[in-house]
């Protein structure tokens, strides 16, 4: 639960940011920021090299593992991370991008090291389920970076000022994670064993390829939108993802909160594994269907509330978008599974093929549809990961039901159908009136289907129990 809120929060903060930003700098400036960021995100893996993902798994089997996974990881990534800047800059020197955006990225390029650095401290916390130093930290991070969009806000639309504000508050995030980790008895410091080094790497390898393809999916949309079509195509396409984004991270939070679990009940616990994965699905399935309908019929609402008037062109966008944002989540809770099952080399199958696909069809549709063109090719490859990834775990022990599989889906449109229905009659009134008839509805007929049933109430109270001890 502190993984899931630590990522809405940070999440919905960040969105605050981008909100702001957007209407200060306009759609082209807002367009350079968010090219420079996303290219910078899609080297940043190249600092991890899934070193993260597999830390998290070994802590939470074994935490004596600690004193020689962190120093080790921490100075693997401090020289992955010196030449992935270096990277960025040639790369961006190579591509001749405009000098605005030129300029944005160098700026950018050094969050790189503060963004390893915190991810890994994430990653550990994760493993020893102490993710509530990981809330601290990432909490910290947006409450700046927010601060700093408001003061900057009454200035001039400079927008290296807010790539520069992006630099400061990952800095102050990886201080607060490094007490953090002090506190719980992590000490500071560097490893240079290459042996471990040599072994970390290649148990990590399927992990790192699979980030790294799924960097450059999410990513590479904007600078090629800003290549091919301009900064105002990109800022278009920017607004609309922020939003579908901070739908994703809500599902990826869920999914990787219960990651640790799978990874310790894997090895000799079947049973419990499939009944936490059954269950898990149907929460992703029927959560993500009704965000996705909701947001369907508000999107116009929410972009003009959000960025104003000058992005409606945003609007078809989210309305494609948010329909993968809800396939992700699936895909998060798959990936998971098998990541937990040792079934790295899968995903990293998917995760290329889906890369593969985005980009090609991202070259064609780009000229031609834009904005929507990216949106629809991002959907695209995840329908094809996610079919990968289902029948994968089909034929991994323990598998999904397909009966309960079916079920889920079908419940989630029965409820989502009359609830649309409700909330399209009662837009015409009042937006937040059409958003608590889509939520009565919604609840009402997961009830009545069975969707919700007294297993789900108790689970939920239990946990809720278990906060309030700790």
């Amino acid at each position: 639960m502190f993984l899931a809120v630590s990522d809405v929060v940070g999440k919905l903060m960040m969105f605050a940011f981008h909100m702001i930003a957007a209407r200060h700098l306009g759609v082209a400036g807002f367009g350079v920021l968010n090219t420079a960021l996303a290219f910078v995100s899609m080297w940043v893996v190249l600092t991890d090299l899934g070193l993260g993902g597999l830390t998290a798994r070994e802590i939470a089997r074994d935490r004596r593992v600690l004193s020689r996974y962190v120093p080790n990881v921490l100075s693997i990534k401090l020289v992955a991370s010196i030449v992935t800047i270096g990277i960025v800059m040639l790369v961006v020197r190579l591509m001749q991008y405009p000098a605005a955006t030129a300029r944005v990225t160098y700026i950018c390029s050094f969050t790189v090291l503060t963004t390893a650095v915190a991810v890994f401290y994430s990653h550990v916390f994760q493993g020893l389920e102490k993710t509530h130093w990981t809330f601290v930290g990432r909490t910290l991070q947006a409450l700046i970076l927010l601060a700093g969009a408001v003061l900057l806000s009454f200035g001039q639309p400079y927008v290296e000022r807010y790539a520069f504000m992006f630099l400061l508050s990952g800095a102050i995030a990886v201080v607060a994670l490094a007490l953090a980790a002090l506190r719980v008895g992590i000490m500071p410091g560097l490893g240079f064993s290459m042996v471990h080094w040599g072994r970390m790497l290649r148990v990590a390898l399927p992990f790192g390829i699979s980030a790294l393809f799924s960097m450059f999916y999410y990513w590479n949309g904007f600078p090629l939108l800003s290549r091919l079509v301009g900064d105002q195509a990109a800022g278009i396409y920017g607004a609309a993802f922020r939003i579908a984004l901070a739908v994703v991270v809500v599902g990826n939070a869920f999914a990787g909160a219960l990651y640790p679990q799978m990874s310790r009940v894997s090895p000799f616990d079947r049973e419990r594994l499939r009944v936490l994965f059954e269950r898990a699905y149907k929460y992703l399935v029927l959560a993500g269907m009704g965000v996705a309908t909701l947001v369907t019929l508000l999107s116009r609402h929410i972009i003009l509330a959000a960025f104003g008037p000058d992005f409606s062109g945003s609007v078809p966008v989210l309305v494609v978008l948010v329909w993968w944002a809800a396939i992700v989540w699936l895909n998060a809770l798959l990936s998971n599974y098998l990541f937990a099952a040792n079934r790295e080399k899968v995903v990293s199958v998917q995760t290329g093929v889906s890369l593969g696909l985005n980009v090609t069809l991202n070259l064609l549709l780009l000229p031609v549809l834009g904005p929507l063109g990216a949106a629809a090719a991002l959907v695209a490859a995840e329908v094809v990961g996610f079919s990968i990834l289902a029948v994968w775990q089909r034929i991994t022990v323990p598998s999904l039901s397909f009966a309960l599989a079916f079920r889920a889906h079908g419940t989630a449109i029965g409820c989502a159908v009359p609830a649309g229905v409700a909330a399209w009659l009662a837009i015409r009134w009042n937006p937040v009136v059409a958003l608590v008839a889509f939520l009565v509805a919604y609840l009402a007929m997961a009830f009545v289907l069975r969707g919700i049933d007294r297993g789900d109430i108790r689970l939920l109270t239990s946990l809720v129990k278990r906060v309030r001890v700790k």
